[in-house]
């Protein structure tokens, strides 16, 4: 897998540009990602890297409702091929809903 920025292990650029995409499609969606914030992990200190949304009065975070688990991966790798996930879904998503129903012929 090619890194965003040119090298072959993924980066926190990576990530970064990912959650801009998912941003974007989620808006496309009529999905707020105002809020939106990726929790870096550490697999040294068994931290995993997680989707939330930052509540803007107490600015505690939560999981995104949409999802089953704010559960990336606990690698960038894996982060990163989570959000890919996440926007390629979210991209099929909204090209199914563009297109006409097609009649079966009986």
């Amino acid at each position: 897998m090619c890194s965003v920025t040119g090298g072959s292990r993924t980066t926190q650029a990576d990530l970064d540009y990912r959650l801009g995409v998912l941003s974007d499609e989620m808006a496309k969606a009529g999905i707020d990602p105002a809020n939106l914030v990726l929790q870096n992990g550490s697999k040294t200190y068994g931290r995993a890297y997680r989707l939330h949304f930052r509540d803007s009065v107490t600015g505690g975070l939560f999981d995104v409702p949409s999802l089953k688990s704010s559960y990336l991966g606990m690698t960038k790798a894996d982060a990163d091929m989570a959000l890919r996930f996440l926007i390629d879904g979210l991209r099929m998503a909204r090209d199914a809903s563009e297109r006409p129903c097609l009649s079966r012929r009986s």
